[in-house]
């Protein structure tokens, strides 16, 4: 099965690095290109869903060798045939999938502003006996380490990533989950403190707002606004009335947010798709609601440092 992720060519290049030379790699992965089935159709990557859990698993492992494949690892390309995958990954009890050196990591989303790091993650697993993807909670991962895939999963929620590097030129990146809830909290801006907390010099910092829900899609209550008021007497301007409905522009406001923080607007790279329009490429929350389904799946989004 081939992984198509969407790549943000102006992150890209942002992510280019110093002197050191490390690459990076990320990408903004659709709905497309898994094994699940029904309303999870095909990439769910969620375990916090209820689809089958081999499934889920198996499609971690695709976004896995995407990465392994695209840095020409030994991990195995993206293009393996899925029944091939799914062996190695029957009864694997851990979300955490693991091969050649590359892992592939996430939290159990709350849309909290809790970051951690991947040391504080790999901690919990090996302390607690727990699967960091299904019992540690949190809305971002940060890490200096090479071979270490940060990924969220959303399905309407912002995905950013995040780069940065420290005085070395050594990288440091992050991801985080931003709901709006996530982001009224501060999720963006714990995540970043915590690549400064790595070493990562705040001039570097760079960052990539992935597909969310869009603003014509965006419908809220008159008095949603209220809250964001509260922090922001300026934050009407996210705010515009659509057909007689209040609507939210959400993307912008989450890109706002990281240049209230330090970021160059230059720095700061937008996908501009709407998940609730376009659902061959994306899972939707809110449409899924709109459809009464009783669940609906996540799509990923990653980043990771060269080894």
């Amino acid at each position: 099965m081939t992984l198509v992720p969407l790549i943000l060519p102006e992150f890209s290049r942002l992510t280019a690095g110093p002197q050191s030379g490390q690459r990076i790699l990320h990408g903004f992965f659709s709905r497309q290109g898994g094994g699940s089935q029904g309303i999870y159709r095909a990439l769910n990557c969620s375990l916090q869903s209820q689809d089958r859990r081999e499934d889920v698993l198996q499609n971690r492992e695709l976004v896995r060798r995407y990465f392994c494949h695209n840095f020409g690892s030994s991990g195995g390309g993206e293009d393996e045939n899925a029944g091939q995958v799914q062996g190695q990954v029957q009864g694997q009890v851990r979300g955490q999938v693991q091969g050649q050196g590359v892992s592939l990591h996430s939290l159990r989303q709350i849309h909290s502003a809790e970051c951690k790091t991947i040391t504080e993650l790999e901690a919990a697993e090996r302390e607690q006996g727990i699967c960091a993807a299904e019992e540690l909670m949190g809305d971002g991962l940060v890490s200096d380490r090479p071979g270490e895939i940060l990924a969220v999963l959303t399905a309407d929620c912002a995905p950013v990533l995040f780069y940065g590097y420290k005085e070395s030129g050594a990288a440091v990146i992050g991801a985080a989950h931003a709901g709006w809830q996530g982001a009224l909290k501060g999720i963006c801006e714990a995540t970043l403190d915590a690549m400064l907390k790595l070493g990562a010099q705040k001039s570097s910092l760079c960052a990539a707002v992935g597909p969310c829900l869009g603003r014509e899609d965006f419908a809220v209550s008159n008095d949603f606004p209220d809250q964001f008021f509260a922090q922001d007497a300026g934050a009407e301007r996210f705010f515009k009335m659509m057909k007689g409905q209040l609507h939210f522009d959400f993307e912008s406001y989450v890109a706002d947010r990281l240049v209230k923080f330090g970021l160059d607007r230059q720095k700061i790279a937008r996908a501009g798709q709407n998940t609730y329009a376009l659902e061959d490429q994306y899972f939707s929350f809110r449409r899924a609601t709109h459809r009464r389904e009783p669940d609906y799946g996540r799509q990923i989004s990653a980043i990771m440092i060269e080894m």
